[in-house]
């Protein structure tokens, strides 16, 4: 009996400890959570319920597609909403976190990335306001900024919660929202964005810059001391440190920003064009061209780059260096257009004229030659000019200027069958008129740039009646014989745009 009443008691014993251990393990789990991926929790909600809001949370923004960077975002904003100390004495709303998972949720995808974009841009000017406050030594003119960031911060924290507050209140519609973050945004921006600019800190720039800043940095310098570009001004080094330290970090930052973006465009641009000619381009005389024209209009982009580090009077480049903000305001004020744009039309073209040549008869692809070899048009011009009209109107431009070459075929034969010379004269100065008259015609219609117009003008014209006229006059002069042929006079049997 006693054996047993000690195995009872040993029994109890470990029971306990086991719900003791489960009781550490509970708070511990419960400690950590919102960190390693998941967010802490505000509003009342605790222990398993805080948990699964949280796991419902980070599921729903894996399932918006974010990525870690702007789940970060998110977990900040959060932090805002969720502040009771924030918009208290204006009497706004205070999230719980599961009424913040009910409003992303009721946002959607494409809101919510919005918002985070907006949320970023400000988070980026903060960090960099920051960093160009560190470039200062002089203690007061720090603390001064720092105040005015701080200043910042709180504004821009108090108008999120304010957004937040109108949206469910219903003041707001959710497009609404999120075009207001944008603005707030941007309010808080211009704010301190005129005072942080003017900052010309007394340390190095390029101690402060990352790795990708200097490399950026470093980029513009070689395009800007480079002597081999026969453009804008060419600066020295020192020069070029010297203009950069007059500029202050904020705005070397700022200058640093958007090179990088219009590098990433262009770059992305040429691959976009050079993987369009590679899969779409057949011919590969007019492959080598186009890819040859990619690549010198790739290394054209650092003419643009200079034009912004140099001043000009009536289109030529001055030997003085632009103030500091000449260079700031162009460069901030510069808008990107892809330089490739041509060549993409170029090719669409190029594609388009081969695939109406390839339903073309060789009779009718003759024609095409005669009147690019006699309108003085090079194979690519004439292909990518052709390229931009449609099926009907190439088939349309051969009807016409074969019936024009085969009047033309007609009345040479008729001026030679004419025995008398007197009477033979006068129709083969007509003809000779005739046929400069129509050459004329042709090199005059392949100097329009635009499709349209050129179409209009190459199917316009009275020469199949001057040559028939010609023909009647030499018939009616000479033997009876049949004349005419069904194929046009014409020297070539090569295909347009063809390098055989």
């Amino acid at each position: 009996m006693y054996m047993i009443k000690v195995k009872y008691r040993i029994f109890l014993i470990i029971l306990v400890l086991i719900l003791l251990l489960l009781l550490v393990i509970s708070c511990n789990s419960s400690d950590s959570s919102g960190h390693d991926g998941t967010y802490s929790t505000s509003g009342g909600v605790g222990g398993s319920n805080a948990e699964n809001i949280n796991a419902k949370l980070n599921k729903l923004l894996n399932a918006f597609g974010l990525l870690s960077y702007e789940q970060e975002a998110i977990g900040k904003l959060q932090k805002i909403v969720t502040n009771p100390d924030i918009g208290n004495t204006e009497g706004y709303k205070t999230y719980g976190s599961l009424e913040f998972y009910d409003l992303l949720k009721t946002l959607g995808a494409l809101r919510v990335k919005g918002i985070i974009k907006n949320y970023l841009e400000f988070a980026k000017f903060q960090n960099n306001v920051e960093r160009t406050i560190n470039t200062v030594s002089d203690t007061d003119l720090k603390d001064r900024l720092q105040s005015k960031l701080k200043v910042c911060n709180s504004s821009y924290g108090f108008a999120l919660k304010e957004l937040f507050n109108d949206v469910v209140s219903a003041k707001l519609s959710y497009d609404d929202y999120v075009v207001q973050t944008t603005v707030k945004t941007n309010d808080q921006i211009a704010k301190l964005e005129p005072e942080i600019e003017g900052v010309v800190g007394d340390q190095d720039i390029f101690l402060h810059l990352d790795g990708a800043e200097g490399c950026a940095i470093a980029q513009i310098g070689e395009i800007l001391v480079d002597s081999e570009i026969d453009h804008g001004r060419i600066y020295t080094y020192d020069e070029f440190y010297d203009l950069l330290n007059r500029l202050g970090f904020f705005r070397v930052i700022k200058i640093v920003d958007i090179y990088q973006k219009y590098e990433a465009l262009q770059e992305a641009d040429y691959n976009e064009i050079i993987t369009m000619i590679k899969e779409e381009v057949k011919d590969e005389t007019f492959k080598a061209a186009l890819e040859d024209m990619a690549v010198m209009t790739y290394s054209s982009y650092r003419n643009n780059i200079r034009d912004i580090f140099t001043k000009y009077d009536d289109g030529k480049a001055l030997s003085v260096i632009p103030e500091p903000e000449y260079v700031y305001e162009k460069m901030t004020h510069a808008v990107y257009r892809s330089l490739f744009t041509d060549i993409k039309e170029y090719t669409e073209s190029i594609v388009r004229y081969k695939n109406i040549e390839g339903s073309l008869l060789r009779e009718e692809r003759q024609v095409l030659s005669y009147i690019q070899g006699k309108g003085g048009k090079s194979d690519f011009d004439f292909v990518v000019l052709l390229g931009k009209l449609d099926a009907a109107q190439v088939k349309a431009i051969v009807q016409f200027h074969a019936k024009i070459l085969k009047a033309k075929s007609a009345a040479q034969e008729a001026r030679m069958n004419v025995t008398d010379d007197r009477e033979k004269e006068p129709l083969m100065e007509a003809f000779r008129d005739t046929v400069e008259e129509y050459h004329k015609h042709l090199v005059a219609c392949f100097k329009h740039k635009d499709s349209q117009t050129f179409y209009n003008a190459i199917v316009t014209g009275t020469y199949a009646n001057d040559f028939n006229r010609i023909t009647e006059k030499a018939s009616g002069l000479s033997p009876k014989t049949e004349s005419g042929t069904t194929n046009p006079d014409i020297n070539s049997d090569v295909k347009p745009g063809s390098t055989t």
